[in-house]
């Protein structure tokens, strides 16, 4: 996974946003428990207009490594709160 993130930003910053989005994709389910690789793969899911299958992902994500680490309940927050559902988002927190 270490060499999947610089090049989906490669692709991304060279305009090839569906490519760019299925290696950011690859990235975060192959090192999914490394927030350096989910995060991105919900931000270039969300700025291509896909927002809900990565939301998907990352409910699925919080759902099976939240009682290990903090850390995929804090990402599903943050992109909660990136699209505008905060009471959502404090929902996942409740």
């Amino acid at each position: 996974p270490d060499a999947l993130l610089p090049l989906a930003h490669l692709h991304w910053d060279g305009g090839r946003f569906d490519l760019a989005l299925q290696v950011y994709r690859l990235c975060a389910c192959l090192a999914r428990e490394r927030e350096s690789c989910v995060t991105p793969y919900f931000f270039a899911a969300a700025a291509r207009g896909r927002g809900e299958p990565a939301l998907d992902f990352l409910r699925a994500r919080q759902r099976k490594l939240g009682a290990r680490s903090a850390d995929p309940t804090q990402t599903l927050v943050t992109a909660l709160e990136h699209l505008d559902r905060a009471d959502q988002a404090m929902a996942v927190l409740a």
